[in-house]
């Protein structure tokens, strides 16, 4: 993955973010996901890398490279870190690998900070949490709630997880927690139904964000898949046609899809 440069140095490629806001968020969204799995054991396997080296060259570096790849950051981002590393090493003329763990910290955060921040000038904001049985989309949701609210925002929460009875009560305790206004219907309604109540609700009260809790499903259900599928359509009827934002809570079991 090198090319040459006239100072012994590969070539810095360019940032993939350079191509639009997309590519950015794509790159955050891999990074972020990468780290949250593998945060512990990323950290020890760098330090142990750079422990057996004396200064940063290209051995150093596409072996932190390697270990990036093993912990699914993604290629794109990957590559990126390893330029964004190269380049600090050179512009602070620095080959003590005792330096690169602040100029990997510093990447990083860089990269972090670069996402565009969600906008929506539609209102309200509506966010749909999905994901697979057990990965905690309740929870999220509750947490989210109390977050925008904490910044002032009013905020709807619709229980269109109307599979498990325990997760429309669970859902009705952390809005009481964030002050937030709650949707339910009974045990094994509609959940779409409950989604376009809550759009109805939502408007008529102003509110600034909605956060839909949904059912956890497998890709590999059809009948479910096509369940989300209507959900999203009926909130989408209800903005003008503009789709939820959606948040995949994917902690699941390996091979599990989102």
């Amino acid at each position: 993955m090198r090319s040459g440069r006239s100072d012994g140095w590969p070539d810095v490629r360019s940032a993939p973010g350079e191509s639009g806001d997309r590519d950015m968020l794509g790159v955050v969204r891999r990074l972020r996901d990468g780290l949250a799995k593998t945060r512990d054991g990323l950290a020890r396997r760098i330090h142990q890398a750079v422990g057996r080296y004396d200064r940063i060259d290209e051995d150093l570096l596409e072996e932190i490279e390697g270990i990036l790849l093993q912990t699914d950051v993604g290629v794109e981002t990957t590559l990126r870190i390893i330029d964004g590393l190269r380049d600090r090493a050179v512009d602070r003329r620095t080959r003590n690998p005792d330096d690169l763990m602040s100029l990997l910290r510093e990447e990083m955060t860089d990269i972090l900070g670069d996402a565009p921040a969600p906008v929506s000038e539609q209102r309200p904001r509506v966010i749909m949490i999905v994901g697979v049985n057990g990965s905690g989309k309740t929870t999220t949701a509750g947490k989210m709630a109390a977050r925008y609210a904490g910044e002032g925002k009013k905020v709807l929460i619709a229980a269109a997880d109307t599979f498990r009875a325990a997760a429309i009560d669970q859902l009705e305790v952390w809005a009481r927690r964030a002050e937030a206004d709650f949707i339910r219907h009974q045990h094994g309604s509609d959940p779409s139904a409950v989604v376009y109540d809550a759009m109805q609700a939502a408007a008529a009260r102003d509110a600034d964000v909605v956060i839909i809790d949904t059912a956890g499903r497998l890709h590999t259900r059809d009948n479910l898949m096509e369940e989300l599928k209507k959900i999203k359509r009926t909130a989408g009827k209800q903005m003008d046609g503009a789709p939820p934002e959606f948040i995949n809570v994917n902690a699941g079991p390996p091979g599990h899809g989102p």
